[in-house]
């Protein structure tokens, strides 16, 4: 890119692991991004030893499998950057993703959300990047975000602390960065989405059924959100109908999983253009998502 920004700016890089095989891959591309970020943190556990302590970089192993809300609240407590920009394990930075970050957060924007872009994929792990990602794809227009995923998100070291962190009763993977995001949003903080900042996603869900497994596991997990923000989240027709009738959920979730991929391709004109083939395997992982919302608000531990 052009017109870099400050390097003055100190950013820790911060990743919660969980034995990825793309670690080590994801430590690399940091270790040549244009604007070099001060350090790398990474907690959680690595059976592959595909990263270890030195200049650059900060392991710390966990005696077990740690969710990663838990994994980053460790890691803040150890950053010392001015920023922390928030990684997946899994997803590999192109090498302009802190600059296009960076020049966001010098552009007056405290939060900043990354895209996700494409690489070679089988058609299920495209699918799935898709599904997860929506309307946080590369071919997305930048502008500000409801919430943004901390697989690649920017955000003030001061403001972290001042919101409290990650919420740690989440304690698998989905949803942890929703809710910061809405307790950011309650403090003011605009959400902005910076569509060059791209990182990869080396997903191994690559078959219908690890797929919808993977929404279905998100949508369960949305309950926690929707509980501590009801005021930030209208109910929806679906959500309505679906807490009065599990048949009525069910034979509604097809139709909110076809409105849920017509906002993300019918927002992206490129998006659908260059993945149109795509369209049917993001319905069926959205139909995974609601089937997921619907068991948990029928279990008697959902919420609204």
């Amino acid at each position: 890119m052009h017109n870099r920004p400050s390097s003055s700016i100190t950013v820790s890089v911060l990743i919660p692991n969980l034995h990825s095989p793309f670690i080590g891959d994801v430590v690399a591309a940091l270790r040549h991004q244009s604007v070099a970020p001060m350090e790398v943190i990474v907690v959680g556990q690595d059976c592959y030893n595909l990263v270890c302590d030195d200049e650059f970089v900060r392991v710390f192993h966990t005696p077990q499998p740690t969710p990663p809300a838990l994994a980053l609240n460790v890691a803040l407590a150890y950053a010392r950057g001015q920023v922390c920009c928030f990684l997946d394990a899994d997803c590999v930075p192109h090498p302009d993703w802190l600059a296009w970050l960076l020049h966001a957060y010098q552009h007056g924007h405290p939060v900043v959300g990354g895209s996700l872009g494409f690489q070679p994929q089988r058609y299920w792990q495209r699918c799935d990047n898709i599904a997860s990602w929506g309307i946080l794809m590369e071919t997305a227009p930048a502008g500000t975000r409801e919430h943004l995923s901390s697989g690649n998100m920017l955000v003030e070291r001061g403001l972290l602390y001042a919101v409290g962190g990650h919420d740690e009763t989440f304690r698998r993977a989905g949803g942890e960065d929703t809710e910061l995001c809405f307790r950011l949003r309650k403090q003011g903080v605009a959400l902005w989405f910076e569509p060059r900042a791209v990182v990869y996603n080396h997903t191994e869900r690559d078959t219908a059924r690890t797929v919808w497994w993977h929404l279905f596991r998100h949508g369960s997990q949305w309950g926690s959100v929707a509980a501590a923000h009801d005021d930030m989240l209208p109910t929806s027709y679906w959500q309505g109908l679906a807490q009065r009738s599990y048949a009525g959920g069910v034979v509604l979730a097809g139709l909110a999983a076809a409105r849920d991929s017509l906002v993300i391709f019918g927002n992206q004109p490129q998006l659908f253009w260059k993945q149109a083939h795509t369209v049917l395997g993001v319905f069926w992982a959205r139909t995974g998502w609601y089937a997921g919302r619907l068991a948990r608000l029928h279990d008697g531990l959902g919420a609204g």
